[in-house]
């Protein structure tokens, strides 16, 4: 988690909650299950190119080339601090990242939603 993370944000108490809650909630190896399925992958990935630009703490970083021919991607952003945990690491810049990607994807307005579940207006 230390090498994943910018020391800079990382604070101590959450590295403690994060392995107290993987640890009493019995979920670690699920956890890392994706990690493991995905060796080959990751034995492919450039761990340099395109760090500087991504998210410096990042341990795996894909060149662009390789995102982009994935299919269409819908948000993307270069981060100049942070790393594997974005939410530990950053979480205004993942809560503003969030409310981005939801600006410019969702079909409805929050209202509009609120609306068409609750069946009335506001």
């Amino acid at each position: 988690m230390y090498a994943w993370s910018d020391p800079t944000t990382l604070d101590q108490a959450d590295v403690l909650d994060t392995m107290a809650l993987y640890y009493l909630t019995r979920c670690f190896p699920t956890s890392v299950m994706s990690y493991h399925q995905s060796k080959k992958d990751r034995d492919e990935m450039t761990l340099t190119q395109n760090k500087d630009k991504w998210k410096p703490y990042e341990i795996g970083v894909l060149p662009w080339a390789y995102i982009k021919a994935v299919g269409p991607l819908v948000f993307y952003k270069e981060c100049s601090i942070g790393g594997h945990f974005p939410a530990l690491d950053n979480p205004d810049g993942l809560v503003q990242d969030l409310h981005k990607f939801i600006g410019k994807n969702w079909q409805l307005g929050l209202k509009e939603l609120a609306v068409e579940r609750l069946g009335a207006e506001l």
